[in-house]
């Protein structure tokens, strides 16, 4: 790998943690402390942590001057509210960092030792990229201790550089990325114009809102793994979803948002009306789904709010729930038959 000039700014990365990710916060700093690249401003903020993993990190903040651990004592964690966690505990990382880079990392996820060369590396060869990702598609299973390495398409596999808007419509348009989540180092920059609405879908709202403003580069051989376990975790998180619909004010404001930035950034308002169409699409695919939580719950009136997002942002994703319900119907039919 082959670096265009010297530049080496600081990185600032930034994670939440709490009290049942002890185990793999620990093995996420270890594996942060085993970068190649240096220059690394690690800030964890504290969403209600426990005495004695503070006692841990207080422990490890004196480990290095770069290193800095903030903790509240109230856990805003609200499955009502998915922004509360970006406004108000990624947002006091922010606040404490001095990085021109910025990195939002997941507790449990874990990256490959030269990802942040490889990002800086794109940074220099290209003095217009402002935002950078590697490839997202590895896995690390906790439980198991196994690590599944990301696979490498062929329309992913070099270096590259693209501008923003191809990007998102590579991404919503086009499906060739996996969903980047917090994978994009970005610069500094970027959030001038978006401010804490970056918080309102903040995964997704990097890509719509800051990655759409400048070139952004990619490169294959920088390696990311999402955190999996085996706890029922995620199917609690889609029964709040499908129950509360926690997602839809949300998803307002990250779109507004979204669509201020593309017409600061010449977007047409043909590409914005499409961009805009595939994000309502997005948003009644969820309440299809959630049709079905309806259905098996007997709740008519949680069954005509979906139906109602469903028919104003795309009355096609419909056939979703129909696809659903049959599979749903067969299964049903299949254990009565074996029993």
């Amino acid at each position: 790998m082959t670096k265009m000039s010297n530049k080496e700014p600081l990185i600032s990365i930034i994670i939440v943690s709490h009290n049942g990710r002890f185990k793999e916060l620990k093995k996420v700093l270890n594996y942060l402390s085993l970068q190649t690249y240096k220059k690394l401003e690690i800030i964890i903020v504290g969403n209600n942590i426990s005495e004695f993993m503070d006692t841990f990190l207080n422990s490890w903040q004196k480990e290095d001057n770069f290193n800095k651990y903030i903790n509240f004592n109230e856990n805003i964690m609200s499955y009502f509210d998915h922004s509360k966690i970006g406004r108000f505990r990624y947002q006091k990382g922010l606040d404490l960092s001095a990085g021109e880079l910025i990195y939002f990392q997941s507790d449990d996820d874990l990256l490959s030792y030269d990802y942040f060369e490889r990002m800086v590396n794109l940074f220099n060869i290209n003095e217009k990229c402002m935002s950078a990702i590697g490839n997202s598609s590895g896995e690390y299973f906790w439980e198991e201790n196994k690590l599944i390495e990301p696979v490498i398409m062929k329309s992913f596999n070099k270096i590259r550089f693209d501008n923003g808007k191809k990007t998102l419509f590579d991404f919503f348009c086009n499906k060739i990325y996996a969903n980047p989540g917090f994978c994009y180092v970005f610069k500094r920059s970027l959030l001038d114009q978006v401010g804490d609405k970056i918080w309102y879908g903040y995964d997704t709202s990097i890509l719509l809102s800051l990655v759409s403003q400048g070139v952004s580069g990619t490169d294959p051989e920088a390696s990311m793994y999402w955190g999996r376990h085996s706890s029922n975790m995620s199917n609690q998180l889609k029964i709040h979803n499908n129950k509360y619909l926690i997602y839809k004010d949300q998803f307002k404001v990250r779109d507004e948002t979204a669509l201020r930035i593309w017409k600061l950034n010449n977007f047409t308002n043909e590409e914005c009306s499409r961009l805009l169409k595939f994000l309502k699409k997005e948003l009644a695919v969820h309440s299809a789904h959630s049709l079905i939580y309806s259905i098996k719950n007997f709740n008519l009136s949680l069954f005509f709010k979906h139906l109602k997002i469903i028919i104003i942002n795309d009355i096609f994703s419909i056939f979703v729930c129909f696809v659903e319900l049959l599979n749903f119907i067969k299964l049903k039919l299949k254990k009565t038959n074996e029993k």
